[in-house]
């Protein structure tokens, strides 16, 4: 059985490869495994040696570009969104 700090850094790795594919829904999902592996860590000590919190650094380092990939996501459909409403006005301005 995998050690949970080894299964979560392996999971944050998937979860920036699928956002740099732009695989949003994937993503989503092994966020939700995520969830569940972080509570089943904090139910335990924390950073149990040495090791451990390495692993945790690491973790903390690729969950930021998981974090800058979504909001680069969020923030180009926001915009697109705005594009098309105003489309959509102006369109409805030669009707």
């Amino acid at each position: 059985m995998k050690k949970p700090y080894t299964a979560l850094l392996e999971l944050t790795q998937k979860m920036l490869s699928h956002g740099q594919q732009e695989q949003w829904e994937e993503l989503a999902e092994c966020e939700k495994e995520r969830e569940r592996i972080v509570g089943e860590i904090t139910e335990k000590p924390l950073a149990e040696n040495k090791d451990d919190s390495d692993i945790l650094k690491e973790i903390i380092g690729l969950n930021e570009k998981v974090l800058a990939l979504s909001k680069a996501n969020q923030e180009r459909n926001s915009q697109a969104l705005l594009d098309l409403k105003r489309k959509s006005k102006k369109t409805s301005l030669y009707k």
